[in-house]
């Protein structure tokens, strides 16, 4: 969906309707989850933590960690592992930002920038499923 896609966008530029981004622009006054109430919601929240989200969540993860195994097999040439082994933070720039090669060091080999490409958008198809399946953004 395009308003999905614009949704990401704006998650990317800290510019979205997740609380913490409205709060932190004076545009609302709670910064906290509407889903769980007991966290602040930001994009690590959202995507990674929310308990509200947790079985949306495990489908997302297995679904992304398909799309990692399938990049580290076609470009990696050190064994990084599985998602899970990714920090925190890394993994929430891979879902926002997809396979950024600075993500990964100089652990890739060059680029197919076709194969590269299919990947991103398979992993970009993936956390669109996964906003649409929260609902958290849809009216």
């Amino acid at each position: 969906s395009g308003k999905l896609n614009k949704i990401l966008l704006q998650i990317y530029f800290g510019l979205s309707p997740l609380r913490d981004q409205l709060f932190k622009f004076s545009i609302s006054d709670n910064p906290f989850c509407p889903s769980c109430l007991n966290q602040i919601e930001s994009a690590k929240h959202y995507f990674l933590h929310c308990t509200y989200y947790s079985q949306q969540r495990k489908i997302f993860l297995a679904d992304v960690n398909i799309v990692y195994q399938k990049f580290l097999t076609t470009f990696a040439t050190l064994d990084l592992g599985l998602l899970e082994n990714l920090s925190p933070v890394n993994l929430l720039k891979l879902i926002v930002s997809g396979f950024e090669p600075e993500l990964f060091d100089n652990c890739v080999t060059s680029f197919n920038p076709n194969i590269y490409h299919n990947l991103n958008m398979e992993l970009h198809s993936k956390v669109i499923d996964y906003l649409f399946t929260t609902k958290r953004f849809i009216d």
